[in-house]
């Protein structure tokens, strides 16, 4: 499956995250656990801060709950309060609906002020959650013990002695020799009292794991530097494989081929790379093949000419010294002949390699009249051919091309036929396509030879060999035409007979 090298590099970028990650996170817990760069120091300041802070709202609760105790203890006794006051010795008289509220006051303050004891604390702090974890004292103003729990001193003596410090002007409230004390004054009823709390504190222990954090930090770095630096490394060397590849192509090293790696964009780089050192080799060849084919071509032309030249110069010379004007116009006749010949080998051989090409003027017209008719012009002077046209087949072509694909089909026919029997054409559709078949009476022909027959100045051994005239040209220009015809030649040779087939594909629709 081929993967974008934009998501390989998205996909190591994530892992390389996810692994430093881990390995940052797992120094991290190793070092805070076994104590490795970890300062352990301990923060007075910041105990006693916390302290503060939860003795203001111990303060809070104790003040909210003395005084809902209080309002009970009120709501107690608002409805007769008079009589209790009068039974009590609170007041003398019933007072008057004038001074009946100021004397409610008076009564309600004595009454709470005379109420308050142990018990009653008690069961007003009994209403805060965990307030039996604390030291707690509530005195009067004379420094009377009314309320104490968790007092750390043994007798009231000692208790009342050392509170009496603690509630002098020299020693309000804060730390002092480990111990913290908060002082803060209740008014209840017509008194005034103190509530007390004291905490010894030790100061808190801080650690401070920041080395750890910037280590791990360090190491997770490093590890992503790592994997990233090795999964980009082997994309790095992989280009500066292909540069130096390319490198070699320029210098026109041979044999050069590149390893497809990646099935990524640089994978299309190589295989493009590939393609264009094998077109390169391929144009480097076909220049080669081209310029021996030149040589080759001035080689059969100065060869192929001197024989009709100087047989054409021989007639002339014989025309010249004879009187008879018949004999001379016979002898000018041959040379005109032999003329022509050149003429045609000429042509031929510009044709095939391109230097006279036809004007590829395409015609949609009736292929089958048009071979009909090039046979007929062959068979003037005897019957040559056994010809089985079909009908009617429209083809696209170009006459002057088609002539000539034909004439040296043809042509090639009647040379190397062996005489033993008459040339066979075959001209039919056959599917989509359009099927041309020459075959004639042959000597064998080797597979090797059939392979080659097509190619430009490929003549076999036994035609070189022979006095048959011919430059090896002609079936090199029927292939051409017929591709320019979007068709393909072959030829076989079976049972003594020697047969070209020249095929014109996708035509029969026409």
């Amino acid at each position: 499956m081929r993967r974008s090298i934009y998501l390989q590099f998205i996909s190591l970028l994530l892992v390389s995250i996810v692994l430093a990650g881990a390995a940052g996170y797992g120094f991290y817990y190793t070092a805070k656990n076994k104590g490795f760069m970890v300062k352990v120091t301990e923060d007075l300041e910041g105990a006693i801060v916390n302290h503060e802070l939860e003795m203001m709202r111990l303060k809070e609760r104790v003040n909210q709950s003395i005084l809902a105790q209080r309002d009970e203890l009120e709501a107690s006794v608002a409805d007769n309060w008079i009589d209790i006051a009068l039974e009590q010795g609170y007041i003398k008289s019933a007072p008057s609906a004038k001074n009946q509220t100021a004397v409610y006051n008076r009564f309600i303050n004595s009454y709470i002020t005379d109420k308050l004891g142990p018990v009653w604390y008690e069961k007003a702090l009994a209403n805060i959650d965990n307030v039996e974890q604390y030291e707690l004292y509530i005195l009067n103003l004379s420094r009377e013990i009314i309320y104490s729990q968790n007092s750390r001193w043994s007798t009231n003596d000692e208790i009342k002695k050392n509170l009496s410090v603690i509630i002098s002007n020299s020693y309000r409230e804060g730390y002092n020799d480990g111990m913290y004390t908060y002082l803060y004054s209740l008014n209840i009823g017509n008194m005034r009292y103190y509530l007390v709390t004291i905490k010894d504190i030790e100061p808190d222990t801080v650690y401070d794991y920041s080395e750890c954090v910037y280590c791990a930090v360090a190491v997770g770095s490093v590890i992503f530097l790592i994997i990233m630096i090795y999964g980009i490394s082997s994309k790095i060397r992989y280009i500066r494989y292909l540069a130096d590849t390319a490198k070699r192509i320029s210098d026109g090293e041979k044999d050069v081929h590149i390893d497809l790696k990646g099935r990524d964009e640089l994978e299309d780089v190589a295989h493009n790379l590939n393609e264009m050192y094998e077109s390169l080799n391929a144009s480097i060849e076909q220049e080669a093949k081209n310029a021996e084919d030149t040589r080759t071509l001035m080689t059969n032309l100065s060869h192929d000419l001197k024989t009709p030249i100087t047989i054409i110069s021989g007639y002339l010379d014989v025309a010249k010294k004879e009187n008879n004007p018949e004999i001379v116009r016979e002898y000018v006749d041959k040379a005109s002949e032999y003329s022509d010949k050149m003429i045609v080998m000429v042509h031929n051989m510009l044709e095939a390699f391109g230097k006279n090409k036809y004007d590829n003027q395409m015609t949609v017209m009736d292929l089958s009249i048009f071979i009909e008719q090039t046979v007929w012009e062959y068979e003037e002077s005897e019957e040559l051919f056994e010809a089985d046209i079909e009908k009617n087949i429209m083809f696209n072509y170009d006459m002057q091309a088609m002539r000539m694909l034909l004439c040296n089909i043809l042509d090639n026919a009647i040379k190397y036929s062996n005489g033993k029997g008459k040339i066979k054409i075959l001209f039919k559709r056959e599917d989509s396509d359009i099927v041309l078949k020459v075959s004639n009476p042959a000597e064998v022909i080797a597979k090797e030879d059939l392979d080659k027959i097509f190619d430009r100045f490929y003549r076999t051994d036994k035609s070189r060999n022979s006095e048959t005239e011919g430059n090896g040209l002609g079936l090199a220009i029927v292939k051409d035409i017929a591709q320019q015809h979007n068709g393909c030649v072959r030829a076989e040779y079976e049972r003594g007979e020697f047969s070209i087939y020249v095929i014109f594909k996708n035509a029969g629709g026409i």
